[in-house]
């Protein structure tokens, strides 16, 4: 996750990347989650404008992809934890 905190994101991008690390299950096709958008604004304390405008960044800059879901399914959430690693600043955190 400190690769979240040190990546250079919008405030709001990684407050939901956040939240869906939160959530994340591992499974065979990686880490997954799957709340709805309303799901995520809500416990993230913002609106789904912005949920969705922080997706858009997650998902371009290589960190997230989804599946839309149907009208029954909220989208799936796959998170890229060796890309989040990867974001990670060097010599950062605690030195020993």
């Amino acid at each position: 996750m400190s690769g979240i905190r040190d990546a250079s994101l919008p405030w709001h991008a990684k407050l939901v990347a956040y939240t869906l690390i939160s959530r994340a299950k591992p499974t065979d096709e990686g880490w997954v989650c799957w709340p709805s958008l309303s799901r995520i604004a809500k416990d993230c304390g913002i609106s789904r404008k912005q949920v969705t405008r922080a997706l858009g960044v997650l998902k371009e800059e290589g960190l997230i992809d989804w599946r839309r879901g149907d009208c029954t399914t909220s989208n799936r959430y796959c998170l890229d934890y060796l890309a989040m690693e990867a974001r990670k600043e060097p010599g950062r955190g605690r030195g020993r």
